[in-house]
């Protein structure tokens, strides 16, 4: 519940609309990986290893790799930013 809440509250207080855009991308992204790994966790508690190998590796897996891409290009974005504040001043 806390990480839920969290990208929320944070997406509130970006700075730049840039900043706001690439913390969207990265919640969006999370929303659709996490039914999936709750999916792949439950399938692996009820030892239906079948089913939660399937899960993984065709639906876990490609969300959470959009996801991870997000936070890449938003870490991305944060450095770029952070360079470009410190040549300014």
């Amino acid at each position: 519940m806390l990480w839920i809440q969290y990208p929320q509250a944070s997406v509130t207080k970006v700075t730049s609309p840039d900043e706001k855009a690439f913390l969207e991308r990265v919640v969006e992204a999370r929303k659709a990986y996490i039914p999936y790994e709750d999916e792949f966790i439950k399938a692996a508690e009820d030892n239906d290893l079948a089913r939660a190998k399937v899960v993984l590796l065709e639906k876990a897996r490609p969300a959470q790799l959009l996801y991870i891409s997000s936070l890449e290009k938003l870490v991305d974005h944060e450095v770029d930013s952070t360079k470009k504040a410190a040549r300014a001043s």
